[in-house]
């Protein structure tokens, strides 16, 4: 775990706790931890983290097709790898976190499932407390990642959009850098219809690394990077039974409303009680 000496992390998470529950349309239930991440990626500011998290149950109300409608159970999560190593980079106390297509075959690939995946890993790992880290550090692989694969990620335009807009404003983390592995010759095409999407700041951070090639060893040290990609750290396999094993022990916290739901309600009550009140009014 990586946090900031100079962030009062106790007083911020109660302060936002507090908020939180004096707030009537928000979910019923909080995970502390989750609010620990907001004061951590928002540097202890709490009127940012207030906006951030706001932000983030708002897209999840409004795209519950994504963060609602989901089984930690599914057979979707076996197609692709989304594993977030289990130790720290030493220099920087980054979290690298690998995603690939377990399965490449195209008309297996559903891009809509993958990001509901991708939602569930995240919301797995973000309640863990000894996970937190100076910055994360995402590591796509696009080996065997097809024409067919990009055209039906932009078929699912909508999707992406959502995605990107979440990791982008809402996601309790702070984000390095971005690197690509195995780039494939049409990684200029993919990052040329995704730049409307994304902020300078990450296009920036974005590093690629060509298919054979060992440049990815001057960011993360060999003794942690995967065997599969000339490492001496964990196999995907290893590390893949392990996140899986978490994502299901976390079923009931993935799955249970009262984390998520926001209580929109209770808003409209609030306007009705208010407009009662307004026309019970009589001017003298």
């Amino acid at each position: 775990m990586a946090l900031d000496n100079n962030i009062e992390y106790e007083k911020c998470v109660a302060e936002l706790k507090q908020w939180w529950h004096n707030d009537p349309i928000m979910p019923n239930k909080i995970d502390e931890v989750l609010l620990k991440r907001f004061v951590h990626s928002t540097y202890g500011d709490i009127e940012y983290a207030k906006r951030v998290i706001s932000l983030n149950y708002e897209l999840r109300n409004k795209h519950s097709q994504i963060f609602f409608e989901r089984d930690p159970m599914s057979p979707e999560s076996q197609k692709v790898d989304m594993i977030p190593l289990p130790t720290l980079t030493p220099k920087n106390n980054y979290r690298m976190i690998f995603y690939r297509l377990r399965d490449t075959n195209e008309a297996k690939f559903d891009f809509t499932e993958a990001i509901k995946v991708f939602f569930m890993v995240a919301d797995t790992r973000f309640a863990m407390d000894d996970t937190i880290s100076s910055g994360d550090v995402p590591v796509f692989d696009m080996k065997g990642f097809s024409i067919k694969h990009m055209a039906k990620v932009f078929k699912a335009w909508s999707v992406l959009r959502i995605y990107m807009n979440f990791t982008q404003n809402a996601f309790p983390v702070r984000l390095k850098q971005i690197h690509i592995v195995n780039v494939s010759p049409f990684i200029d095409k993919i990052l040329s219809y995704m730049k409307p999407l994304m902020k300078k700041e990450v296009r920036d951070s974005i590093k690629c690394h060509l298919p054979n090639s060992s440049t990815i060893l001057e960011f993360i040290p060999k003794e942690m990077l995967p065997v599969e990609y000339g490492g001496e750290g964990p196999s995907m396999d290893v590390m893949k039974k392990d996140i899986q094993s978490q994502i299901e022990k976390s079923q009931n916290y993935l799955t249970d409303l009262a984390y998520w739901k926001m209580n929109w309600s209770k808003q409209e009550e609030e306007i009705n009680a208010n407009n009662v009140d307004l026309r019970s009014l009589s001017i003298d």
